[in-house]
């Protein structure tokens, strides 16, 4: 198994996070499942391997379309492969898919769209491109440089300081909808209405949804964790108050989530 991932082109890096590409090395998996959770970034995939599965906290597995966009997440998810891994992701930063695309992102919310019925034949060819590149993994990242900068010239998608002020939430943690309202020089209402509109959710459920990202990363890359850390980390009450959260948005006790996850980080083979 390998997880690999790239940095976009210089004048993409306000709208895009990073690019991805997964699969399983040399052979097919059976029953491998990966759980994640929300991460606050929209995205793009294209399946170049065999149909895998997606389970929520909320229904059944389903099977995923070839290449599909998804909005934000609100819920821990579990992807089921069976066969040939080989995934190619596209991380958009929050606004970036509203930027480049114009989606609505309230649609988008929990939801993974067939790409087909959302895009033009432009990204048609930007899927026979990629599952044409032989596996240079140079060449993957280019292939998508060029299909999203000729995007960034149609959508003529700018950086402002609303966009911005998203990081704001990273950098500071608890920060109020006030404080950011205040920052983009715009009232409460205003705010929240154009965060809505751009990025899928209210600022409040974003800042949740980011908090809980983190800690499950940082519960990912570490071998013992320090829990009174976390709730202090994290700007919780209390314990119970970190625990009944994660449990809301992942669906398990955080002392099981990261049993499980620290095993699968092992598992994979970052190149």
């Amino acid at each position: 198994m390998y997880y690999h991932k790239e940095n976009p082109a210089k004048e993409l890096e306000p709208f895009v996070e990073c690019y991805f590409f997964m699969g399983s090395g040399q052979g097919p998996v059976t029953n491998f499942e990966i759980e994640s959770p929300p991460s606050g970034f929209p995205g793009m995939v294209f399946n170049f391997g065999d149909p895998y599965r997606v389970q929520s906290n909320r229904g059944r597995a389903v099977t995923l379309p070839r290449s599909f966009v998804i909005g934000q997440t609100t819920q821990r998810y579990i992807l089921q492969f069976n066969g040939v891994i080989d995934l190619v992701g596209i991380v958009f930063k929050p606004t970036g898919l509203y930027r480049l695309f114009g989606f609505s992102m309230p649609s988008l919310i929990d939801k993974r769209r067939d790409v087909s019925e959302v895009l033009d034949e432009s990204m048609v060819k930007m899927y026979e491109q990629l599952a044409c590149s032989e596996g240079s993994l140079k060449e993957k990242v280019k292939i998508i440089n060029r299909f999203l900068e000729i995007q960034h010239k149609k959508s003529n998608a700018v950086f402002e300081t609303f966009d911005k002020s998203l990081e704001l939430i990273d950098e500071r943690g608890n920060v109020t909808v006030k404080q950011l309202a205040d920052y983009c020089s715009m009232s409460n209402r205003t705010y929240q209405r154009k965060f809505t509109e751009m990025v899928g959710v209210s600022p409040k459920l974003y800042t949740k949804l980011r908090r809980m990202s983190m800690i499950c990363s940082m519960m990912s890359y570490t071998d013992s964790i320090d829990w009174q850390e976390v709730v202090h980390m994290g700007g919780y009450f209390d314990q119970s108050h970190f625990i009944k959260e994660f449990h809301g948005f992942i669906g398990r006790k955080p002392t099981l989530y990261f049993q499980k996850n620290k095993e699968l980080i092992h598992y994979l083979d970052d190149e």
